[in-house]
C-alpha cells in the first residue's frame, strides 16, 4: 500500500522552500492531504510506471542499502520489505 498525498498549491521548482514540494506530511503541512493508494481511481494506469520509476530509482542502490540496514548483507530479505 502506497498513500497518495496532495498539497493544495502547484508545484514550482523555482521555489526552495522543500514543505512545499517534498516533505508534504499529511496533517503537519496546512492544506496537504492524504489517501491510500488502493482508493485512487487511477491506481490501475499509475502503478505500473511507479512501479518502473521506483525501481529505476532504487534498484542501484539497494544491495548497498540492505547490506547496511540489516547488518548481515542480504540484500534479498531488505528487497521484501522494501
Amino acid at each position: 500500500e502506497f498513500l497518495c498525498k496532495a498539497h493544495p498549491l502547484p508545484y514550482d521548482p523555482g521555489d526552495p522552500d522543500p514543505a512545499r514540494h517534498v516533505h508534504c506530511t499529511v496533517d503537519a503541512h496546512e492544506g496537504v492531504t492524504g489517501w491510500p493508494g488502493s482508493a485512487w481511481p487511477l491506481r490501475e494506469a499509475t502503478w505500473p510506471e511507479l512501479r518502473r520509476l521506483l525501481a529505476e530509482c532504487l534498484l542501484p542502490v539497494l544491495p548497498a542499502f540492505a547490506a547496511e540496514a540489516l547488518g548481515s548483507g542480504a540484500p534479498g530479505r531488505a528487497a521484501e520489505v522494501l
